[in-house]
């Protein structure tokens, strides 16, 4: 253990006036320096107002002093600041803002300003063997300190937490106890930012495929416009059980990014009359582009789709539309174990009316397939620039406006209409593709000389249309699924309905629904869409997709069955639901080789190769192995993440060599959520600004990472009414603000981090969700009555 410091040099180190301190971190002592533009705020539980009102009123005095919610850890308040205002404003703080429990320094490592370490209220501490109990008790006494047993059982260790009688710093504090004989070891709880790595492809044109992931930068690019395809990898990446039908005019199923073991589902060609939908004619081209928007395999080459790991069923149609066509194309995907069907076409005819028998064999698929939860169906909206349904004016797409369709718009690379883009009431969504402004799509192409260009890619002539926004909201489909295939196929439009973002404001025209004429409900985002499904898992369990890599380049020796291993560490109790590995491995005869996974509790399962040399004799071996191709890896579900998971390298023969460049390890981890209810029935009193308030306990504890609060009220003018949530953690959170103009009846809705900025707050601080959530509903305007009938809320932990 280190040496301490004398008291002197302990106090020098952490006076007001000096830029360095020294901590206990680890073992370690560490020298840290005071950050010059930030501050952190610990308000007293009773505070109800803004912490800063003893600063806010003089801006000139305090200038740049901005709250930094987002990255504010639990319970405290990071503030922004000038660097010459830092110690008056803390200083006026500490003195006049009578609901400030404490304000103090934030901290990070020397070079390092953008690595804040936040002191919390906690101080983790080791007594002594035998420490004399009077001894700490008057230590507590004069820190005005809490005590609580560590939470690891560690004995002699506990946290000692700051309360509204002490009176200073943690860090202060943590180094006067390191002076008592006491004290063994003294550190102070210093809050960092967490790092989402979000999941970007090796895929070599994935940084091209603007759709997925628009950084902007570029001509005809706006950071944003863009389906968010990162951050829902991190959720899923579709699950080769969720099959997405693709009907079109044919199919290069020789295309590399449709070559994975499984891809292709019951393949079928109408026009030919036989098993095989590839390409007849030299412009059967479409169908190969729609299929990788949406399912492009994850291989490091070329494009990747938004699920690529969703299973393809091409269907090539026979180019005609009758009764008999969509009747066997469709029942063809229902019969099959299609989930999402996607079609990019329509009719020549300006105005086309569906038959009844076209009808019904779209309605079939939407209700009966899927077991009874019914197919998901994607329809183009069309490329004339024409209502879809405007038989004054000679218009209408009678498949883009069957009740049972997702009708697709399409929006360009700057998040504006698509100048070519149909429009119309029954438009449901938008999804990014070509336009006038804007940039193409690149995706899949018929390999070699065939189809839009020369090469396997659409890089020089680019795909678009509402052709190509079509797949991208079928592939989102695909992935909504994957996460949670219990949702109905009426579930999945309503989730593309409430996680949809509004673009084009002023020009989109939103009705008092969120509908726009242009954009539907707006332009999907697959962040906010596999999120929302997630949270409708049924069971009181939601997965999410981890990710951790490992780069180790180590050489394989030669004909040594010991091998090689390597390990990554996961610190991370959830329990593991699924387990994917991808491995990047250069040798000369990959049939050489076995790779093993080790899980932590030591069980092993067989990735590639056996114990002799098999007769693949292909170079190099880069795979993705899961459940879906490697049924063995299920033997690790229903354990803890925790701890080393190994893979093993071995090379079982002579004369090849080879290196193990990096391998992930993909884990499905669960969080347990369980519902809260109450109801109160409780009468709205009318225009009464104090309302009414409904209290719900959870007695259970956890972080949590997610939330659902969901509200049923009768009321006859809903916009009359203020809905607000107070967590445990203090504060009120506006579920709902009042608005005159919104004329309907009751309010029965659910709300989300996705849609309110509140909650989204309460995850990124990573409450604790034991202690009572507080309702209030207030009616601020006349005439108008209600009553609470039921709320609930839906911690995720």
């Amino acid at each position: 253990m280190p040496k301490k410091q004398s008291a002197k040099t302990a106090s020098e180190n952490l006076s007001d006036s000096e830029d360095l301190v020294t901590i206990q971190r680890g073992g370690e002592e560490l020298t840290l320096a005071k950050s010059a533009d930030t501050f952190v705020v610990k308000r007293k539980p009773s505070g109800a107002g803004a912490a800063l009102n003893a600063v806010a009123r003089l801006p000139d005095t305090f200038p740049g002093l901005q709250l930094d919610a987002a990255r504010s850890p639990r319970g405290l308040e990071l503030y922004h600041i000038a660097p010459a205002a830092r110690d008056q404003a803390m200083e006026a703080l500490r003195n006049n803002s009578p609901d400030v429990a404490w304000c103090g320094h934030t901290y990070h490592m020397p070079g390092d300003p953008q690595g804040l370490m936040i002191p919390q209220d906690g101080i983790y501490v080791e007594l002594v063997p035998d420490a004399d109990s009077n001894a700490v008790n008057a230590l507590l006494d004069e820190h005005g300190l809490e005590l609580a047993p560590d939470a690891g059982g560690k004995p002699n260790a506990y946290v000692m937490r700051l309360t509204e009688a002490s009176t200073q710093n943690p860090l202060k504090i943590a180094a006067a106890l390191r002076e008592s004989k006491m004290v063994k070891l003294a550190e102070p709880d210093l809050a960092t930012f967490g790092q989402l790595f979000l999941h970007r492809p090796t895929d070599t044109l994935f940084a091209q495929q603007w759709h997925l992931e628009n950084l902007g930068g570029d001509i005809g690019l706006t950071a944003g416009a863009d389906v968010s395809a990162p951050a829902a990898w991190d959720i899923s990446r579709g699950i080769r059980s969720i099959t997405v039908a693709v009907i079109d005019d044919g199919f290069d199923l020789d295309h590399p990014d449709f070559g994975s073991a499984g891809k292709i589902r019951s393949p079928r060609d109408f026009g030919q009359s036989d098993l095989d939908p590839r390409p007849v004619s030299t412009t059967d081209n479409h169908g190969t582009a729609c299929a990788g928007v949406a399912v492009a395999d994850e291989n490091g080459n070329g494009v990747v789709g938004l699920a690529p790991e969703c299973g393809l069923m091409p269907i090539r149609w026979s180019s005609s539309i009758s009764d008999d066509d969509i009747r066997d194309q469709f029942d063809h995907a229902r019969q099959n174990g299609a989930d999402v069907i996607s079609c990019s076409w329509g009719v020549d005819a300006n105005f086309f009316t569906l038959s009844t028998s076209m009808i019904e064999s779209v309605r079939r698929a939407a209700t009966q397939g899927r077991g009874g939860k019914g197919c998901v169906i994607v329809f183009a909206a069309g490329n004339s620039n024409h209502d879809i349904d405007n038989p004054a004016g000679g218009t209408r797409d009678g498949f883009a406006i069957h009740p049972d369709v997702i009708a697709v718009a399409a929006s360009n690379s700057r998040d504006q209409r698509s100048h070519y883009s149909n429009f119309g009431d029954r438009i449901w969504v938008c999804a990014p593709s070509s336009g006038a402004g804007g940039q193409g799509i690149i995706t899949t192409d018929r390999h070699g000389d065939s189809g839009y260009q020369s090469g396997d890619y659409t890089t020089v002539k680019r795909f678009g249309g509402t052709s190509s926004a079509t797949p991208l909201v079928a592939g989102l489909c695909g992935l909504i699924l994957s996460v949670n295939p219990d949702l109905t196929a009426v579930d999945v439009r309503e989730i593309l309905r409430t996680t949809s973002d509004k673009i084009d404001t002023q020009n989109g025209n939103y009705d008092q629904d969120g509908h726009s004429r242009l954009y539907g409900f707006g332009r999907v985002n697959a962040r906010r869409a596999v999120e929302e499904a997630n949270r409708r898992r049924s069971g009181g369990v939601v997965e999410r997709i981890v990710q951790f890599d490992s780069r180790p380049n180590l050489a394989i020796p030669d004909f040594q069955p010991a091998g090689i291993s390597d390990s990554i560490q996961v610190n991370r109790s959830e329990t593991v639901q699924s387990v994917a590995v991808d491995v990047n491995i250069t040798h000369t005869f990959r049939g050489d080789l076995r790779v093993t996974l080790v899980g932590p509790d030591g069980t092993a399962v067989p990735l590639f190769g056996r114990t002799t040399p098999s007769s693949d004799g292909t170079d190099n071996l880069v795979a993705r192995f899961t459940a879906e191709n490697l049924p063995a890896l299920t033997q690790l579900r229903g354990r803890s993440a925790t701890g080393a998971w190994t893979l093993q390298v071995a090379d079982m023969a002579r004369v090849d060599v080879g290196v193990l460049n990096s391998w992930s390890l993909l884990l499905g981890l669960s969080a347990q959520t369980d519902e809260f209810n109450a109801s109160p029935g409780l009468r709205i009193p009318d225009n009464n600004a104090a309302g009414i308030t409904s209290d719900i306990t959870v007695t259970s504890g956890g972080t949590l990472r997610d939330i659902v609060v969901t509200v049923d009220i009768s009321h006859t003018f809903r916009g009359d009414l203020r809905v607000t949530l107070e967590p445990p953690s203090g504060g009120a959170i506006t579920l709902r603000s009042v608005n005159p103009n919104e004329g309907d009846d009751d309010l029965r809705q659910s709300f989300t981090p996705a849609d309110t900025p509140g909650l989204q707050q309460l995850v990124t601080q990573a409450i604790d969700i034991r202690g009572h959530w507080r309702l209030r509903v207030s009616d601020n305007l006349s005439s108008d009555e209600g009553k609470l009938n039921a709320w609930s809320v839906r911690p995720i932990i």
